[in-house]
Order: C-alpha cells, then structure tokens, then sequence
C-alpha cells in the first residue's frame, strides 16, 4: 500500500484537510513503483498537453487514416463541459419526475371528471368566464358534455334574468279570482 493514511477511512464528514506534501510524497512513490514493474516498451507516461503523436507512435498508428492529426485533441474535462455535465445530471432526472407526475396528476383528473381531460376542462372553463363576463354574472353556463365537439354543447340558463319570477300561494288565489 503506497499511501499509509487511512485517517479518511475512520473520519465522520467534514473531512480533514488533506496533507499535501505527504499526497504528492505518495502520487510520486505509486508511479515510480508503475516505473519498476512495468517493462518501458509497454509504458507509456503520457501528458495530454502533448497531444495525438506520442499516443499514435506509441499505439503504432502511422498513417492519417488510423491516428487523428488533423483533429484537435478532445478537451472533455474542460470546466465548460463539466458545467454542462452538472447541469444535465440534475436537468434530465428533474424533467423525468415532471413528467411523471403530471401524468398522474393527468390520469387521476380525467377518471375524477369522467374522462374529461385537464385541457379540456381549461377550455370549459374559460368559455364559462368569458360568457359570465359578456352576459352578466351567473346569466349563462356551458356544461361540459361527453362528445369533444363545441356544436355538440348544451347551453343551460340560469340567473336572475331568466328565472320565473316567485309567486306567493296568496298571489295565486287572487289570480284565480
């Protein structure tokens, strides 16, 4: 084991702060020992700031059709890309959960208002307060039927404009008379 400090294994968040002479004292000691064991010919130390030809060489890539040259070297741990990266780890499952439950909220309303669905109740509705605005409050209400059509919708009137008027049994008897 080339880095003896299992302190991280025992410690309750927060973690210490890390030590940074001993970390870099034990990232140099495991690569020598990758030195050690590993023949030269089948290593490769490799820096990506070097590019595609010590990869190529090193993979015996030597014409243009199996080793990139002419294609910039991918930087796809670029702080640009790892913010993309982030955002889309939260983005997609957050979307997905969306989606699910308005499709339940969806499903529960329709069996709740036998098969009516959400936009459609919206437009029942709005054509309610638009009548109620141009005609009076509580002067006419569209109810909703079972067909999807608009010709195939009742008008119901109600209000104190069309209603009969209340007649008492004492009014009745006088008109009999």
């Amino acid at each position: 084991m080339v880095n003896s400090d299992d302190s991280y294994l025992s410690v309750p968040l927060p973690l210490p702060a890390q030590q940074k002479e001993a970390s870099i004292a034990s990232y140099e000691q495991h690569n020598q020992r990758v030195r050690e064991v590993i023949p030269s010919h089948l290593l490769l130390e490799y820096n990506v700031k070097d590019g595609w030809e010590p990869l190529c060489s090193f993979l015996e890539l030597n014409n243009e059709e199996e080793c990139p040259t002419n294609v910039p070297f991918p930087k796809s741990n670029s702080a640009r890309s790892m913010q993309a990266q982030g955002i889309s780890s939260f983005a997609f499952p957050i979307a997905v959960v969306c989606f699910l439950v308005f499709y339940a909220f969806a499903m529960g309303f329709q069996r709740m208002t036998g098969g009516m669905t959400v936009v459609g109740w919206l437009h029942w509705k709005m054509t309610n307060v638009v009548h109620c605005v141009f005609k009076g409050a509580g002067v006419v209400r569209v109810v909703p039927s079972s067909s999807s059509s608009s010709s195939s919708r009742r008008r119901v009137k109600k209000g104190r404009n069309h209603q009969r008027p209340m007649i008492s049994s004492r009014q009745q008897e006088r008109k009999e008379v």
